[in-house]
C-alpha cells in the first residue's frame, strides 16, 4: 500500500478517464457527463486533484468521501471540490435501482487564477465552500445549473477563437451565481448576518489557500502572516472574525487530516510520518494527535 499522491493534474484526468472531454483546452478545463452503468474507476481510490471540480448529480445518488468524511450526494445536489482536499467516489461495480448520472467540470488552478485576474473584485467565498461544499437546488435554479453545464460543454467542444475568454466569463458568472447560496447557508448556521468587508474575506481566503499549500512544513501563524504582509495578531483577529475559528485551529485541522490520511492509507512507519510532517520528534506528534483525536496514532491506524 502506498501513500496517496500529492496531486493529480487535469492532463492526468483526461488521460486516465475517457469520460472527460476537453477539445483543445487540455491545460485548462474538461467536462464529463457520466451516466453510470458500470465500473469507470473515477476517483475510486482516495486522491487529490490539483484544481477545482464541480460535481452535479442529476439522477439517482451516490456517496463521496471528502477529507475522509463520507457524504451522501442526492439528485439536484452539487458540490465543489477545492485543491488540497482528498476525494473518493463510492460507485458500485454493478449499479442497481435508479440510474446514476452526474456532470463534472474540472478546472485547472491556472485557469481559475486567470479568471481572478480578469475580474479584480471577484470573491470566491472559499471559506464558506471549505466549511460546507454542498448545495441542493430546486425549481428554476435546477434548469439554470444544467444550462451552465451545457454551455460550458458547448464552449469546450467548439475549439474556436475566443472560446477560452468566453469560458473565463462563464466561470466567473457561475461563481457569482453560486456565491449567495453558500452565504445564505453560512449565515443560517451562524444565526446572524456577518458584516465583513470584501477585503477582510479575501485575506482570510488567501490564508486558507496558503495553509492548504504549506501546512506540511509550516505549522505556525507567523509564516502565514509574513506571506500576507500583516501581523500575526491582526491575521488571528481577521480569521476568527470571518470564520468563527482561530487561525491555529485551521492549521491544526489540516495537519490532523494529513496525519489521518497517512495513517489510514499508507504503510509508512510513524517515525516516517513524523519526519514527513516536520514534527520535532515522535513525542510531539503523539501529543498533538491525541489532543485532537482522543487517541494515539497507533490506535487510529488499527481502526
Amino acid at each position: 500500500m502506498s501513500f496517496i499522491p500529492k496531486e493529480i493534474k487535469l492532463e492526468d484526468l483526461i488521460k486516465k478517464y475517457p469520460v472527460f472531454k476537453t477539445g483543445t483546452l487540455t491545460d485548462d478545463i474538461a467536462v464529463a457527463d457520466v451516466e453510470y452503468d458500470g465500473p469507470i474507476g473515477l476517483f475510486q481510490h482516495p486522491c487529490r486533484y490539483d484544481g477545482y471540480l464541480t460535481v452535479w448529480c442529476t439522477e439517482g445518488s451516490f456517496c463521496v468521501d471528502l477529507n475522509l468524511k463520507t457524504f451522501y450526494v442526492g439528485k439536484d445536489t452539487l458540490f465543489i471540490y477545492e485543491p488540497g482536499n482528498i476525494i473518493r467516489f463510492y460507485l458500485p461495480d454493478k449499479p442497481s435501482g435508479k440510474p446514476v448520472r452526474f456532470r463534472i467540470v474540472a478546472i485547472s488552478m491556472e485557469f481559475i487564477h486567470e479568471v481572478e485576474k480578469d475580474i479584480a473584485r471577484l470573491y470566491t467565498s472559499s471559506v464558506a465552500v471549505h466549511e460546507d461544499p454542498f448545495l441542493t437546488f430546486s425549481g428554476p435554479d435546477i434548469m439554470t445549473v444544467n444550462k451552465f453545464y451545457e454551455l460550458t460543454e458547448s464552449l469546450v467542444n467548439a475549439d474556436s477563437l475566443g472560446c477560452k475568454e468566453a469560458l473565463h466569463s462563464l466561470v466567473a458568472s457561475v461563481i457569482f451565481f453560486f456565491q449567495p447560496f453558500w452565504m445564505v447557508k453560512r449565515e443560517a448556521r451562524k444565526g446572524e448576518v456577518p458584516n465583513h468587508s470584501a477585503k477582510a474575506r479575501e485575506k482570510v481566503d488567501e490564508f486558507i489557500r496558503l495553509v492548504t499549500e504549506h501546512h506540511m512544513t509550516e505549522h505556525y501563524l507567523a509564516f502565514y502572516a509574513e506571506k500576507l504582509g500583516i501581523t500575526p495578531k491582526y491575521l488571528s483577529k481577521l480569521v476568527r472574525d470571518v470564520t468563527g475559528r482561530s487561525a491555529p485551529d485551521w492549521i491544526d485541522s489540516f495537519l490532523v487530516l494529513e496525519a489521518k490520511n497517512m495513517l489510514k492509507y499508507s504503510d509508512m512507519a510513524i517515525k516516517e510520518i513524523v519526519y514527513e510532517m516536520r514534527f520535532p520528534d515522535q513525542s510531539s506528534f503523539y501529543k498533538f494527535f491525541k489532543l485532537h483525536t482522543g487517541m494515539i496514532p497507533s490506535e487510529y491506524r488499527k481502526m
